[in-house]
């Protein structure tokens, strides 16, 4: 039973390191998007 338990908590805590990390790609990843569109944007209005 021990064992099961100790697998139940590194599993959870897995999980939550995988959550956490790709919360913060996701971050970084839009914040690239948002600087695309936005010199994108600059392109077009330079036209």
């Amino acid at each position: 039973m021990d064992f099961l338990f100790s697998l139940l908590l590194i599993f959870l805590c897995g999980c939550g390191l995988y959550a956490l990390a790709n919360h913060n790609v996701r971050k970084v990843l839009v914040e690239e998007i948002d600087k695309d569109i936005e010199e994108m944007q600059k392109k077009d209005d330079n036209k």
